[in-house]
C-alpha cells in the first residue's frame, strides 16, 4: 500500500515559506531611468510615469542609449580627424 504525505502530515519546519518560492525578478535586471516628462526614476520596464502619469514609449526608455552612441562616434570621428591631420603634417 501506498503512503502518501498530505500537508495536515507535515511538521512546522516542513511547510514552505517565501525562501522557498523563486522570485519571478530575480534574473531580470531592471534599469532605473528618468522620465522624459519629469525627470523622477522609475524603472525602465514600467509603463507610466508614477509621478506625473507620463506614458512611456519604446523611444523614451531607449533615449539613453543613443546618447551614449552619438557621444562614442563624435569621439571616434575627433580621434581620426586627429590622425588624418597627424599624418599629413
Amino acid at each position: 500500500m501506498i503512503h502518501f504525505e498530505y500537508a495536515d502530515d507535515l511538521g512546522d519546519d516542513e511547510y514552505p515559506d517565501a525562501s522557498d518560492c523563486p522570485d519571478e525578478n530575480d534574473d531580470v535586471l531592471t534599469q532605473i531611468i528618468d522620465c522624459p516628462s519629469c525627470g523622477a526614476e522609475i524603472y525602465e520596464d514600467t509603463p507610466q510615469c508614477t509621478l506625473c502619469g507620463h506614458y512611456l514609449t519604446y523611444l523614451d526608455r531607449r533615449r539613453r542609449s543613443w546618447w551614449w552612441g552619438a557621444i562614442l562616434l563624435a569621439v571616434l570621428f575627433s580621434f581620426l580627424l586627429w590622425m588624418f591631420y597627424a599624418a599629413n603634417s
